[in-house]
């Protein structure tokens, strides 16, 4: 009975190791595959469907209160996987800003009410704008205040930008598999590698930046120096 011990142990690390090689499967992997993805998946999905809900237009308010419930669902399942695409461009100040500081969403909600500039409202200029205005805590208190957006034209225009704008946001989260060349499960097996290797090519972008503008520099004054004092 002894003897069928290393027999059976062999049998059962040997079918281990075949299935480890037809398909590598560590809990990073299965994690992100399995729950990650699909999670940000999932809110992109909500968000082009609440920014849809928005173009049709203001007036079916219980439709897009449906539509923000739903966002606000998918993002609640995704958003404590602070890693990968969500990290960069500020996709996760912007889709949701926490916490808010001396009342600043209510602020700049009132101020961007009161304008009423459209140009303010340009998916470009929006995504630039403050966090505090682009996401779906913005969008809540639009929606849920007392500004009436079924019969304040302005008000529906905000909240067709934001809506957008939070379209874009999870839009590019999904789409974005890569993060400065190392991929979601890299960055879950190895985190002080993904941060180094993050900081190493952000610090190569910023060299070459450096160069260009340097070299660009001494271009304009050879060119200068050239004309100012030809050759004879």
């Amino acid at each position: 009975r002894h003897a069928l011990i290393p027999i059976l142990c062999l049998a059962v690390f040997g079918t281990i190791t075949a299935c480890s090689e037809a398909e590598p499967r560590t809990p990073a992997a299965v994690l992100t595959q399995s729950v990650v993805m699909p999670a940000y998946d999932a809110l992109a999905d909500a968000t082009k469907a609440q920014s849809h809900a928005w173009q049709d237009g203001c007036t079916d308010t219980a439709a897009l209160k449906e539509a923000f419930h739903t966002v606000s669902d998918r993002w609640a399942a995704a958003f404590h996987w602070n890693i990968g695409p969500i990290t960069g461009l500020l996709r996760r100040e912007r889709f949701y800003h926490w916490p808010e500081r001396r009342n600043e969403i209510s602020r700049g909600l009132s101020e961007l009410l009161s304008e009423q500039d459209t140009s303010r409202l340009e998916a470009d200029r929006f995504a630039k704008s403050s966090v505090a205005v682009q996401g779906l805590p913005a969008l809540e208190r639009l929606l849920f205040g007392q500004t009436d957006v079924s019969t304040n034209a302005f008000a529906c225009q905000v909240g067709q930008a934001i809506a957008a704008n939070l379209g874009e946001i999870a839009q590019g989260t999904a789409r974005g598999r890569k993060i400065f060349g190392g991929d979601l499960q890299f960055g879950f097996e190895q985190p002080r590698l993904c941060t180094a290797r993050m900081l190493a090519i952000k610090g190569l972008k910023r060299f070459k930046r450096s160069a260009a503008l340097s070299f660009g520099t001494i271009s304009a004054n050879s060119s200068t120096t050239s004309v100012s004092n030809p050759v004879a």
